[in-house]
């Protein structure tokens, strides 16, 4: 798999309301997403609670995966601990990139951040 590379549009700093772990999505709440939730963006960085995160809000962004996703797979969402999984009932976190298909859970996949309600 190419490395997976990022063009961030808007990356904001926010202090982070838990334990934040480097490239998982984040929540409104400025904790790490739940299974199928709204997300706000993908975290750059990881940051204990209270201390300061960049967080990547539009564009591109580096997110780990928690499944294999294969090249079929157009979006994804996060899953019980922030991290990428095919789409299946939860919000659309992001859209997956050409070219960026994990085969292991751990590595990281390549996505369009996408913020839904």
């Amino acid at each position: 798999m190419p490395h997976a590379t990022s063009i961030e549009i808007l990356k904001k700093g926010f202090t982070a309301a838990g334990v934040l772990q480097a490239h998982r999505f984040f929540t409104r709440a400025l904790v790490r997403a739940g299974a199928g939730v709204s997300t706000l963006g993908v975290t750059d960085h990881e940051a204990k609670l209270g201390e300061e995160f960049p967080g990547i809000l539009m564009g591109s962004a580096k997110v780990e995966v928690g499944a294999a996703v294969d090249s079929t797979v157009a979006y994804v969402e996060s899953d019980a601990d922030g991290r990428a999984i095919a789409r299946t009932t939860g919000k659309i976190a992001g859209i997956v990139m050409p070219g960026s298909t994990p085969t292991a859970v751990g590595q990281l996949i390549e996505i369009l951040v996408v913020q839904t309600p």
